[in-house]
């Protein structure tokens, strides 16, 4: 969404935004954040259509499959179902009236992250505004991703985060924690371990609900506040939530 906005605005042009809610993000982007008062941005969400049908578990599979269809309506189409893929150049499109974008991976476009693109709702913001108050200027993001990324939890486990916690304590005894993870184990575990320097929540973050989704995003905008993430392998969450805030990011990662 940040790289189809940035596009938009070098052509200066408009740009309509189909946010798709799927079993992997169940909530609305209006649930989460304040629709953009930019006059050149529109936020689409439909209730039903080719964009969200089930068919979205094999997104790249299935906008290839549909790509002709597409190409009746738009005079150019781009389908990155990759994790790196060749980025858009803005004079390579110029000639083209309507354009047609789909990403599920990383940024398509060289350029800025916007944070005023993502404000989050007000119910929200208090909920990260309280928690971020907890924290203080001490605290370092630890984000530990499990249940639905192999990747992630095969490449970041648990351990390597204790040992750079106790790297991270040994330099600066008053350091504290705030703790993302959609591992309930793993929250018990650090808490039990490491005591008051872990600040959590025990509130649900599945994807297929759209208080989980909520949750998640109060997880990462208060990781964004923190003095520095530590963070998983292979998982975007991090990644986001250090560009938001501007804050150093360092994933950790078994050899």
């Amino acid at each position: 969404m940040n790289s189809a906005v940035a596009l938009a605005r070098d052509l200066n042009t408009r740009i309509k935004i189909v946010w798709v809610k799927d079993n992997g993000l169940n909530a609305n982007f209006s649930d989460l954040f304040n629709i953009p008062s930019f006059n050149d941005i529109e936020i689409y969400e439909p209730t039903f259509g080719f964009y969200n049908l089930p068919y979205t578990m094999r997104y790249g599979w299935y906008m290839n499959m549909i790509k002709n269809v597409l190409r009746i309506k738009f005079d150019k189409v781009f389908i990155f179902n990759k994790l790196k893929m060749e980025k858009i150049k803005p004079d390579s499109i110029k000639k083209y009236n309507k354009i047609f974008i789909t990403s599920y991976s990383s940024d398509f476009y060289d350029c800025e992250f916007d944070s005023d693109l993502f404000i989050p709702v007000p119910k929200l913001m208090y909920e990260i505004n309280e928690l971020s108050s907890r924290c203080g200027n001490q605290t370092y993001g630890i984000h530990i991703r499990k249940q639905d990324n192999k990747e992630s939890s095969h490449y970041s486990p648990t351990e390597l985060f204790e040992k750079k916690i106790d790297v991270i304590i040994k330099e600066d005894n008053d350091a504290r924690f705030y703790l993302a993870t959609d591992s309930i184990k793993d929250k018990d575990f650090l808490v039990q371990k490491y005591g008051e320097r872990i600040i959590t929540n025990y509130f649900d973050t599945s994807r297929s609900s759209p208080a989980g989704i909520g949750n998640a995003v109060i997880d990462m905008f208060v990781l964004s506040r923190t003095k520095k993430i530590i963070g998983s392998y292979w998982s975007s969450f991090s990644e986001v939530a250090a560009m938001l805030g501007k804050v150093e990011l360092e994933q950790v990662k078994k050899m």
